[in-house]
């Protein structure tokens, strides 16, 4: 998935225009973060600064663009490119590299490309931005995400670039989130020009690490996401590429369209329909070497230690501090200028130049010392450290129990512990993919803790790092056949501010597997395995290490169908964290350089200021609860095209405090397009709640034109729950 207020966050705390970028994006969905909006570029030759020359550590070379290249399809179809390469490239052919995405190349993603691939091209490659059938400017339809028809385009596209007079047949893919997910994708279709792969915030497994479900419980994303990719299918092509069929094009798509977010309800185990397009299915089927992106803030990062241990290529792997941006755009950060590390690789697999960047170490993340909302804006406070080899032998899996009276490396005499029904349990972190970083980062966490059970350590007489997935192993029993848990790892300080270091989330029905759940036996006791999310943080002497477990996550996930009364064993549970030694080692504090500076700061003017907002009230005297997200990303005009873009978008969740049944989801996502003589606007609105055993989904399209609305339309959907 993936789009990337505001211009008032930008005016706030960097004076960039990459920051812009980002806080355009962050505006959107969780599910459109990796559609960071960049900065366009200038149809003369681009010559980066001397500082990037510096910092690069070569020379650069003049580059030209070509806004607009037709790639033939064997079906008749022809799908829209941007591409940038160097000025002698007919002469002396280079490498290609391919970024491939729905979200339009010639207007909402467009600074974002400019930024990243005028970099690459001025450093002797071929790079081209692909807009997916039925997308952008492209011919065709588009039906759901991931499909077979994209990874065979997909396939089509490396060949028809290898083919070109100034291409040198090696071919590259790169991309966050859709097109992190899509390089890994046609990776494991084993075209022989791809000869590598650097996905940024993408995940190996659909089912288990996208936007749709989280540890086996529908969640909020998949709805939010929902809207915003049925705006993306909605939108038209541009006059200015086609100015004969633009109209007729756009009212093709309108009637066909129909809302993927409830053919993800359809599916709520791990089935055919999320194995299709997971490589977690065979990492074998992956050939070519791969350098594995993630961030401490995003929710996608289970997949690089996941993807450094099962592939049978060569890999790496970098963790930085950001959410679900690039690590050049890194927010939180610090930002690194991880372009010129990608540079490294490709010059490395696509030109056969020794780098040395295989002789580094297998994994680079990055150790925060405080979690990212206790400082923001400012960067997080850490270093940058490494391990040779992913999984670490180095790392310790250190156990703690859950005993009555704390956390302890001895168990404790077992006896039961009562989690008694609270629906609101989670409303302090409901964000699954913080976008609006300065909205969403988890706060402290004190007040939500006192809504769990807690198991808090002895105070810390020395300080101790942890890196990789803790794990929980649960013994515990249920009142009811459908039961869910959410476990909570935090740092408490002096202070008794508590801050989230990592979560985990598990349908209990699906302890054996997501692919076949199992109702719950009342009273029996089971013990059940629940990892909490990859995670790198250090622990400071005189704080404490705290486990909440609740049995609810409301809003991120709806509850079970009934109040659940949880009982946990204490003196039998137990948590393992992943302890990494502590010490000064040739692996520790490297530097990376800073971004590459941005040189074309005319070609985006801001607007309008937007804003962002994440509002809670309640419970009222009825038991009535509520939360409010809001984003408006203010108005950006591309100077080029003389393009506006604007969006917004709100999603409210109600629940009542005495019944699971009163849980509720809604909200809208609009975009809006505008200049001389063409004004559009789309917008997709939905409404999900449930009964014991339905989900009832109803979702709605409009799209307008000069302000008049050319397409309407509603759909509404019973679909049974799955043990949800």
């Amino acid at each position: 998935m993936t789009l990337e207020s505001d211009v008032e966050i930008m005016s706030r705390y960097r004076e960039n225009i990459l920051t812009t970028r980002r806080d355009f994006i962050g505006t959107t969905s969780a599910a459109i973060a990796a559609m960071s909006l960049g900065v366009g570029c200038s149809t003369a030759p681009y010559n980066p600064s001397a500082s990037v020359n510096a910092a690069a550590g070569r020379k650069t070379v003049p580059i030209r663009q070509v806004e607009t290249l037709w790639i033939p399809m064997s079906n008749g179809r022809h799908l829209a490119a941007k591409l940038w390469l160097p000025v002698d490239a007919e002469q002396n052919p280079v490498p290609g590299v391919l970024e491939y995405l729905p979200y339009r190349r010639r207007d909402l993603q467009r600074l974002t490309d400019s930024y990243c691939h005028e970099f690459t091209a001025s450093h002797g490659y071929a790079c081209l931005r692909v807009d997916i059938t039925g997308t952008g400017d492209s011919d065709g339809l588009l039906e759901d995400e991931y499909t077979h028809q994209e990874r065979r385009d997909g396939i089509e596209i490396i060949e028809w670039i290898a083919k070109q007079s100034w291409c040198s047949g090696s071919i590259g893919m790169r991309g966050i989130s859709w097109g992190g997910f899509n390089s890994l994708q046609i990776a494991a279709m084993a075209p022989p020009q791809l000869k590598a792969i650097i996905p940024h915030c993408a995940s190996d497994d659909r089912f288990t690490d996208d936007a749709h479900y989280v540890g086996g419980n529908v969640s909020r994303a998949n709805w939010d996401w929902g809207q915003m990719f049925m705006c993306v299918l909605s939108m038209p092509p541009d006059p200015a590429v086609k100015p004969d069929s633009w109209k007729e094009e756009w009212i093709s798509r309108l009637n066909r369209v129909e809302p993927p977010a409830h053919k993800w309800l359809i599916h709520q185990t791990r089935d055919e329909y999320w194995q299709d397009g997971s490589v977690s299915v065979n990492y074998s089927d992956i050939k070519c070497p791969v350098y594995a992106v993630g961030g401490i803030v995003d929710s996608y990062t289970n997949s690089v230690p996941r993807l450094l241990e099962h592939l049978e290529v060569p890999c790496k792997g970098f963790i930085g501090p950001q959410a679900h941006q690039f690590p050049d755009s890194s927010d939180p950060g610090p930002a690194v200028g991880f372009l010129f590390e990608e540079l490294r690789w490709w010059d490395h697999w696509l030109k056969g130049i020794d780098t040395g960047i295989m002789d580094e170490p297998q994994l680079q993340f990055f150790m925060p010392e405080k979690v990212a909302g206790q400082v923001y804006p400012q960067d997080t406070p850490g270093r940058w450290a490494a391990e040779p080899n992913w999984p670490s032998a180095r790392i310790e899996r250190q156990r703690h129990f859950l005993n009555t009276d704390g956390l302890a490396k001895t168990a404790g005499t077992r006896t039961p512990l009562v989690i008694k029904p609270n629906l609101t349990a989670g409303m302090g972190m409901p964000h699954l993919l913080p976008i609006n970083i300065a909205t969403d980062l988890n706060g402290d966490q004190a007040e939500e803790d006192r809504k769990c059970l807690i198991f808090d350590s002895a105070i810390l007489e020395e300080d101790f790092e942890i890196l990789g997935q803790p794990e929980l192993q649960l013994a515990y029993s249920s009142d009811r056949s459908v039961a869910k848990v959410a476990v909570k790892l935090n740092e408490v300080l002096l202070d008794g501010t508590s801050w989230n270091v990592t979560l985990g989330n598990l349908n209990l029905t699906h302890r054996n597997g997501h692919e076949k759940p199992e109702a719950l036996t009342p009273g029996e006791t089971y013990t059940t395995a629940v990892k909490l999310n990859m995670t790198a943080h250090r622990f400071k002497t005189g704080s404490r290490v705290r486990l909440t477990i609740s049995e609810n996550h409301w809003p991120l996930t709806l509850p079970s169908p009934e109040l659940v009364n949880l009982t946990v064993y204490a003196g039998e549970s137990f948590i393992e964290l992943p302890v990494r030694p502590m010490g000064p080692t040739e692996l520790e504090y490297r530097e990376f350089p800073a971004p590459p500076p941005d040189n074309m700061m005319s070609v985006a003017t801001p607007m309008r200021q937007g804003k962002a907002k994440t509002e809670s009230s309640g419970p009222d005297r009825r038991g009535n609860v509520t939360n409010i997200i809001y984003n408006d990303s203010g108005t950006l005009r591309l100077d080029e095209t003389g393009t506006t873009m604007s969006k917004i978008n709100e999603w409210s969740s109600k629940i009542n405090v005495n019944n699971p049944l009163s849980a509720s989801w809604s909200g809208y996502f609009s975009m809006k397009l505008q200049r001389e003589g063409w004004d559009i606007a789309v917008r997709s609105d939905y409404e999900l709640t449930v009964d014991a055993d339905n989900f009832y989904i109803t979702t709605s399209l409009n799209a307008r034109e000069d302000g008049r609305s050319v397409f309407r339309r509603e759909w509404k959907e019973a679909i049974p729950r799955n043990y949800s």
